[in-house]
């Protein structure tokens, strides 16, 4: 898994991961891509979780569905839904062991600014609408790298100083995850690599 979040308030939105996936056997890369923006550069998100089940990579799929602006964002949700709950479904019932998939969206092909959080769990999934301002986070050990402060950005931040935010952010995931490392030699950190972002706004 990883770490990604997600801020956004009336002036625009960005999504950020780190770019690290665990392989088997203890062992990870460091240039997995997380963070994806669609054709028009009308939506972004983050995804994390089960990247792929046998030869099927459930990142490009989601890909695939989500960088088509031609549907609204609710009609892209819908094709993707069914997908992402049959897989997780599919890997837990396979490997004996929960299916996770986390997927952060921000959206302007409407005209208006929508913010959605994805959770799918072994073939359950939560679909929430988000309010702005806000922030969002998921991904593995999220609550031991959770912020100490509120990083939820302010209605007046720039969409400059919210990426800012954002990337400080995330390599303080990164840092709490090496630092966690280093006490712990029995720990294999995964959450690292580079820090990725997108970002849109309605000018």
């Amino acid at each position: 898994m990883s770490y990604i979040c997600m801020m956004a308030n009336d002036n625009g939105a960005a999504v950020f991961s780190d770019s690290r996936q665990t392989l088997p056997f203890g062992l990870h890369r460091d240039d997995c891509t997380k963070t994806f923006i669609s054709e028009e550069c009308r939506t972004i998100w983050s995804c994390c979780g089960l990247v792929s089940l046998g030869w099927e990579n459930l990142f490009h799929h989601t890909e695939k569905i989500l960088r088509k602006d031609n549907l609204s964002i609710e009609e892209r949700i819908t094709r993707l839904v069914p997908y992402l709950r049959r897989k997780t479904d599919e890997f837990a019932l396979l490997h004996r062991k929960k299916g996770i998939f986390n997927l952060l969206i921000a959206d302007t092909s409407s005209g208006k600014l929508k913010v959605y959080r994805l959770d799918f769990v072994s073939g359950r999934a939560e679909i929430r609408k988000l309010n702005l301002p806000c922030f969002e986070q998921a991904g593995s050990n999220c609550r031991s790298l959770a912020p100490k402060t509120s990083c939820t950005p302010k209605s007046n931040d720039s969409i400059e100083t919210i990426c800012e935010k954002g990337i400080e952010r995330v390599r303080e995931s990164i840092a709490k995850s090496m630092d966690k490392m280093l006490a712990d030699g029995s720990y294999s950190p995964n959450v690292g690599g580079n820090v990725q972002i997108k970002s849109i706004t309605l000018k």
